[in-house]
């Protein structure tokens, strides 16, 4: 009797431990939505760019990824950050030092 206990507790580990992969994926999904606007509320490309040059910083790399601007800028200090920033306020959203 005790051997089906075992078995039974460790499917459940087994069917508990991938509920909490599948949880861990769509919490990565949702970390890089910036905004939910539609794209004609978005600041324009060479606006948020310009914008960046305007503040001291050096523009080394720039692309549009999903629903964020993600920049990789030189401080004057020359720190080097990459950052996702939401298009639509020009505010960061994550940013990390290189």
């Amino acid at each position: 009797m005790s051997f089906f206990r075992v078995i039974i507790a460790l499917i459940a580990v087994a069917f508990s431990t991938s509920l909490l992969a599948a949880t861990e994926v769509a919490a990565t999904d949702d970390a890089h939505q910036c905004t939910y606007l539609d794209k004609s509320y978005w600041i324009p490309v060479d606006d948020f760019k310009s914008k960046l040059v305007r503040h001291g910083r050096k523009l080394v790399d720039f692309k549009v990824v999903g629903s964020c601007y993600e920049a990789t800028v030189r401080e004057m200090d020359g720190r080097v950050y990459e950052g996702l920033y939401d298009p639509a306020s020009g505010y960061p959203v994550h940013r990390i030092l290189k």
